[in-house]
């Protein structure tokens, strides 16, 4: 199973521009012309932040939350063990969170270049996303404070970069 589980990894990472491409074709299907434009400057733009989310969560992420998790418990208590499956699941699922996140900046700037949220309710909103962020980060990261803490500081980060570019 462990080597479905890299077949995959590798495949979603192989396809990723393809599968980039017809999820903007899917959504500029449904919009006006005006807003269909932005779909081709937005399209490489979202390759480019997942594949950089994903070297992020792969590079910083994995290393400081397999510290954080082997740190939780004393040794002398349980002994540590790690299975090759679980360690992809875990590579797996925090590379493609953190891929996922890295889009934030570009969904806000999209969502205030078509109109449908103004750039100044995200300066309104921003009390209300710090702590949507540190619950979200919470509810995604494994039960570490060093992984929550390298998962929110990007989210933090990209919110405040999704309000510079939104105006």
């Amino acid at each position: 199973m462990a080597m479905m589980k890299l077949a995959f990894i590798v495949g979603v990472f192989a396809a990723s521009p393809v599968m980039a491409w017809q999820f903007w074709k899917f959504v500029g299907a449904g919009l006006y012309p005006r807003e269909r434009r932005y779909v081709l400057a937005f399209a490489p733009a979202s390759f480019l932040l997942f594949i950089g989310g994903c070297t992020f969560g792969y590079l910083v992420m994995i290393p400081y939350t397999l510290y954080g998790l082997a740190r939780l418990n004393s040794v002398d208590v349980i002994l540590q063990t790690y299975v090759f499956s679980d360690y992809l699941s875990l590579v797996m699922s925090l590379t493609i969170i953190m891929g996922s996140i890295f889009e934030l900046p570009l969904l806000m700037v999209f969502f205030a270049k078509i109109g449908l949220i103004q750039p100044s309710t995200y300066n309104k909103w921003r009390r209300f996303a710090i702590v949507v962020n540190f619950v979200l980060a919470a509810i995604l990261t494994p039960a570490d404070a060093i992984s929550m803490l390298i998962m929110v500081v990007p989210l933090l980060l990209l919110y405040e970069i999704g309000v510079l570019f939104s105006f």
